[in-house]
């Protein structure tokens, strides 16, 4: 975004402001999320750690994988966003 200010002396003197945009940080393991766990059917707080993930209708299992488990039962919530190039990598070989 560009502002142009006129100058005491009738100069036009353009100054360039940049936006601030908001920092977002990758999850790591032992980060804690708020999820709602399927099998239990409750929100729950819950922590990222690295699994072993078989891929569905194949027998390939794809080690270390980032993902979130509920403290309660210890099901798989969900896969976090960065770890899914690992699982299409491992799934192109199939």
């Amino acid at each position: 975004m560009t502002v142009s200010v006129r100058v005491s002396n009738g100069a036009i003197a353009s100054s360039f402001h940049r936006r601030e945009e908001a920092m977002l940080t990758h999850p790591k393991v032992g980060d804690y999320v708020t999820n709602t766990c399927r099998r239990c059917n409750k929100l729950v707080r819950s922590r990222l750690t690295l699994r072993n993930v078989e891929l569905a209708r194949t027998r390939l299992v794809v080690p270390d994988v980032l993902v979130d488990v509920c403290p309660e039962c210890g099901h798989m919530i969900s896969i976090a966003p960065e770890a899914l190039p690992q699982l299409r990598e491992a799934g192109c070989w199939k």
